[in-house]
């Protein structure tokens, strides 16, 4: 059954906008009009939940992002803003199957604070919309009742699972490691420890997979050149 709340928007909405945090920064898949940079209150970004098809497989899932609840934090992301019945219809959908059918999250609403102008010495996003007053967005999250949940592990652990993981999207590690990048370039004042831990160990461990994969690769061909050369032997006749 469709989430209650995508069903009101769909019938009622020719504006929406959706807050991004993870995938969708890079990734947002559906049309939209403006994007604003800014954050939500009281919940912080966290790798808990886990994913089976598009970052991971049931065997081996994946580690994505949601919001936590934690009254101290914020989460910094962007908004988008979609506009047109037909393009709302069409957003909502994607994302009812790409973020409650397969994700396992919910939907919810929070209040968005658009970041203020940047001053002109630093780096500015020429297609992000600069906005002064709050206002609502979509967002998309899981909770411990998920049957997808994977909860919180150090990040030795998380790291070794996300590198481990692959779905039908990619990679697990691209995930994780692309909205590091994103929210880096993009959103630089977001210093979200979480986030760029797990990514600092990510690539550590990715560095070292690729650093033994060519030493056996190096070993493998040593052995081969050596067992390629056959000594000849030679028989020599001694006179009676």
């Amino acid at each position: 059954m469709k989430d209650a709340m995508i069903n009101m928007m769909q019938e009622e909405n020719t504006i929406i906008r959706v807050f991004a945090y993870g995938s969708l920064l890079w990734k947002p898949s559906f049309h939209y009009n403006r994007r604003v940079v800014g954050h939500i209150k009281g919940f912080k970004r966290r790798f808990f939940q886990g994913n089976t098809n598009f970052r991971g497989s049931v065997s081996q899932p994946g580690r994505v992002a949601i919001l936590v609840p934690d009254e101290q934090e914020v989460t910094w992301g962007m908004a988008y803003e979609i506009r047109g019945r037909q393009h709302v219809q069409d957003a909502l959908e994607h994302l009812y199957v790409r973020e409650n059918t397969s994700g396992g999250y919910q939907t919810m609403i929070n209040t968005f604070h658009p970041r203020p102008a940047l001053p002109h010495h630093l780096h500015h996003d020429s297609d992000v919309t600069v906005m002064s007053e709050p206002f609502s967005v979509i967002s998309f999250t899981a909770t411990p009742t998920s049957h997808l949940y994977m909860g919180s592990a150090d990040v030795g652990t998380m790291a070794q699972q996300v590198v481990a993981a692959r779905g039908e999207a990619g990679t697990n590690a691209e995930y994780v490691l692309r909205t590091a990048e994103f929210i880096r370039e993009h959103i630089p004042e977001d210093d979200d420890h979480h986030l760029f831990g797990l990514e600092k160990k990510i690539r550590e461990l990715l560095s070292a997979g690729a650093a033994h994969h060519h030493q056996h690769h190096r070993n493998s061909v040593h052995c081969e050149t050596v067992s390629s050369v056959t000594p000849t032997l030679h028989t020599v006749t001694v006179p009676a």
